[in-house]
């Protein structure tokens, strides 16, 4: 398999080729920073991968945390989780159109 990575700052096509694969790159330099300072992202984060999120993690500066299932069912039981055990947060599934 050859190494999909391009230099810094580029993402070569076929590393988009998948979930799995976008994974493995999808990276927010404001998540270590804002997380511990707001109360319930760590857990959200933590619940969703706990249920299987193939990528989960905070959105630009923080307005959101998102995840990315293989199934609906791991989707809908890491929300229904997330808004059992954080206190404020709104869940919202949807689904790709990839």
């Amino acid at each position: 398999q050859a190494d999909c990575m391009a230099p810094a700052g580029h993402v070569e096509a076929d590393a988009l080729g998948s979930w799995i694969r976008l994974a493995a790159l999808a990276t927010n330099d404001f998540q270590r920073v804002v997380v511990p300072d707001i109360p319930g992202l760590a857990a959200a984060l933590q619940c969703m991968r706990s249920h299987g999120a193939l990528i989960a993690q905070l959105t630009g500066s923080g307005a959101a945390v998102f995840g990315v299932f293989a199934s609906e069912s791991a989707r809908d039981d890491a929300a229904r989780t997330v808004a059992e055990t954080t206190d404020g947060m709104r869940m919202y599934s949807t689904a790709a159109a990839v």
